[in-house]
């Protein structure tokens, strides 16, 4: 099962756990968000895999490990290598992923559950030194989905927003709530959406690194 796949699923299942309306008048309160980990004095997944076999050659299969990662449109919308340095041992990629986050849109003074895919800029470098890789994940850049929303005259009015840093994402999430204004609320009903990508997000990246020392440390058929 892909990471995105994955993700839907746990979606759609709070989904179908918050009732088939997705429509309630609560104000939705933000999941506690995980403690995400720096690298180079921001949001950064980084770690250091030594492994057994010396004869495999992991610069190549972390060029395999792209490829298959990066194949499925579903999964990740983009892929450019910047940096296949083999001399050094270093490859460096950036690319973009989707991650399925639910929120809530306004209505009134109703809020509504919505699935949406969350764009996730980012870089991957690889550092290879013999049997030693050292794998990054950092300089996200997230593009959250336009905003659909209906006011007091019922007119619907979408707005588009830059894309966000994750501590940016962060910040706005332990945002309080100031009113019951219509910005409030609209406010409300992101920072629950932000506060599931932050989750799902961490889970993704993890996974990716999971992923990749398993893959790396598959045997391989030499026949």
């Amino acid at each position: 099962m892909t990471l995105f796949r994955r993700v839907l699923l746990m979606a759609l299942f709070a989904f179908i756990a918050f009732g088939a309306t997705g429509q309630t008048k609560e104000l939705p309160i933000p999941k506690e968000i995980p403690e995400l980990p720096v690298v180079e004095n921001s949001i950064g997944y980084r770690q250091v895999f030594s492994f057994e076999d010396t004869t495999k050659n992991y610069y190549q299969e972390i060029q395999l490990f792209l490829a298959n990662y990066y194949k499925s449109a579903k999964d990740v919308i983009d892929l450019n290598i910047d940096l296949n340095d083999q001399s050094t041992g270093v490859i460096v990629a950036k690319a973009k992923f989707l991650i399925p986050t639910y929120g809530f849109n306004v209505m009134g003074k109703k809020y509504y559950q919505n699935l949406t895919n969350y764009i996730v800029d980012h870089q991957v470098t690889f550092e290879i030194k013999g049997n030693r890789v050292r794998a990054t994940l950092n300089n996200f850049l997230v593009q959250e989905p336009p905003l659909d929303y209906t006011d007091f005259m019922g007119n619907v009015i979408r707005v588009d927003y830059p894309k966000k840093t994750i501590q940016e994402m962060i910040n706005f999430t332990k945002t309080p709530v100031l009113d019951d204004s219509l910005n409030d609320r609209i406010n409300s009903g992101k920072r629950y959406g932000f506060s599931d990508f932050l989750n799902s997000f961490h889970i993704v990246c993890t996974s990716y690194l999971e992923g990749l020392e398993s893959n790396l440390k598959q045997k391989k058929d030499d026949w």
